[in-house]
């Protein structure tokens, strides 16, 4: 935890409102993540700006269970790069290079900024995340804006990643409070007041959330997380966990689990792709994780793919029982092209 800036401006409800209204209505929930408040789960449909603050307006006025099912809040949604020219709002009004703090930047670390750039998070109460982590080999830079939120933390230990796996490792099973119960180290925080966190990488973490609350947020990775990341990548790349998630009976979340972690290593290779000279000693290092982590990614794209042929080859066989006339048709058309 460190203080905000006290030469930054702090965000409030006007910011948060204008950067939401302006979501265009056609985004892709792929580009804006959403979040239902009432389940926690991640929407990937189209979203609406000015619908999720109208929702989010309705609920206020009248707080009730239905129009609490109703809000769909975004957990992703980026930062307008300049406040509006007419209002003066935005969170855009942040520098936010101020934010970052000067350890990970410091002369000899290896510091590599997110190009995707600060994404905003909003929430309202009675809401809560389960046990969840956001990346893999990076971290993230959190500027705690306003509101009331506890945040459960997990720095991703071997105890704790023991703990966490293998039941935590698709999201679908969030038994929050298991792992509360049974983990081997927990950080409480309790944000309120502006403030700065920084989360290493693969930091496990649940919040609940008491009072209408934004932050913003980065991913950053640094070599002064050199430790923890070598212990998060002898666990991903154990033969175990190889297996478990090549095993995984939904394959979407296989699918998402190549995506994501594959997005997290590409930051790092970024930077190895732009050494123009003989790599240093530590940069040498962390190259050797990356060639273990890139292992694990090509068995589970290739076990991906298997399965993707597989489910075609299972719904042409389907299609060729349901509509045999029908298929013999096609062949023949076919045949005569």
């Amino acid at each position: 935890m460190m203080p905000y800036p006290a030469d930054q401006p702090v965000a409030d409800w006007a910011d948060m409102v204008h950067d939401l209204s302006s979501i265009p209505p056609n985004s892709k929930g792929e580009d804006v993540d959403a979040i239902i408040s009432s389940t926690s789960g991640i929407v990937r449909e189209v979203v609406s700006g000015r619908e999720m603050v109208n929702e989010m307006a309705s609920y206020m006025q009248n707080r009730t269970e239905e129009t609490f099912k109703h809000i769909c809040l975004p957990f992703s949604a980026p930062i307008r790069r300049e406040s509006c020219s007419t209002t003066g709002c935005g969170l855009g009004k942040i520098d936010t290079a101020c934010l970052i703090p000067a350890y990970l930047t410091a002369n000899g670390v290896i510091f590599i900024a997110d190009p995707v750039g600060w994404s905003t998070t909003v929430s309202v109460p009675p809401s809560y995340t389960p046990a969840h982590h956001d990346h893999w080999f990076s971290g993230q830079v959190v500027a705690h804006q306003f509101g009331n939120k506890l945040w459960f933390i997990f720095i991703a230990n071997k105890e704790n990643l023991d703990t966490y796996f293998p039941d935590m490792i698709t999201r679908s099973l969030h038994d929050t409070e298991r792992f509360i119960r049974d983990s081997a180290e927990i950080i409480v925080v309790m944000l309120g007041e502006p403030s700065i966190m920084v989360l290493p990488p693969h930091t496990i973490h649940a919040v609940l959330t008491f009072s209408e609350s934004c932050h913003i947020a980065t991913r950053v990775a640094s070599s002064v997380w050199h430790d923890v990341m070598k212990t998060v990548s002898a666990k991903w790349n154990s033969e175990e966990t190889r297996e478990l998630v090549k095993g995984f009976e939904d394959k979407d979340d296989l699918k998402r689990v190549i995506q994501e972690y594959s997005v997290d290593l590409e930051l790092w290779m970024m930077h190895f792709r732009s050494i123009q000279r003989q790599p240093t000693k530590l940069e040498e290092k962390m190259m050797s994780w990356a060639l273990e982590c890139k292992t694990s990614v090509m068995e589970w794209i290739k076990e991906y793919k298997r399965s993707v042929e597989e489910r075609e080859r299972t719904e042409l066989e389907q299609q060729r029982e349901e509509n045999p006339m029908q298929m013999q048709t096609r062949g023949m058309k076919r045949r005569r092209e």
